[in-house]
């Protein structure tokens, strides 16, 4: 566990930067600055995570002792991460996927994750987990997947929805 409290203050600085990304607008001396600053911070958490993690002075005689835990990376990571189950409950939710959806992520936790998707995409998720789940059978390549999902109704909505606009 990291016991560095600057390092994860670090991460909530970039998490926090890449969050601000999404709300530029159309102003390209501007947007350019803080895109450099941004990437500046993300880069130097990720190689202080590379080094945590590929270092051998640095990983302690468990092994276990400098992991991050899945926690802090999936809180402050900028894009969505929601955790399901074998019967497609869904069991964990970062505050990324919140806001993508537009529920608070304590919302979703319990739900289907067909309640995500559009209707005609429900019963081919349901049937491709229980195959997975029977079978050990997948037949998406998960490395690069992109999905359509329903954000929550507008009446219904916790969170602010950004969308990223290029410059």
């Amino acid at each position: 566990m990291i016991k560095d409290i600057s390092f994860i203050r670090r991460i909530e600085e970039a998490h926090r930067r890449l969050e601000e990304l999404s709300t530029l607008g159309n102003d390209p001396p501007h947007s350019e600055i803080e895109i450099r600053r941004t990437v500046a911070v993300v880069s130097d958490v990720l190689n202080e995570v590379k080094t945590l993690v590929t270092d051998p002075k640095r990983a302690g005689n468990s092994g276990y002792e400098n992991e991050i835990p899945f926690s802090v990376l999936a809180e402050a990571a900028a894009d969505a991460i929601i955790s399901i189950d074998d019967q497609s409950t869904i069991r964990y939710v970062n505050p990324a996927a919140g806001r993508m959806f537009g529920y608070e992520p304590v919302e979703m936790v319990g739900k289907n994750l067909t309640c995500l998707m559009p209707e005609h995409l429900r019963q081919i998720h349901l049937a491709s987990v229980k195959r997975y789940v029977t079978e050990g059978e997948k037949h998406i390549n998960w490395v690069a997947v992109e999905l359509i999902g329903l954000p929550a109704p507008p009446d219904k909505r916790r969170t602010k929805r950004r969308a990223y606009q290029s410059p």
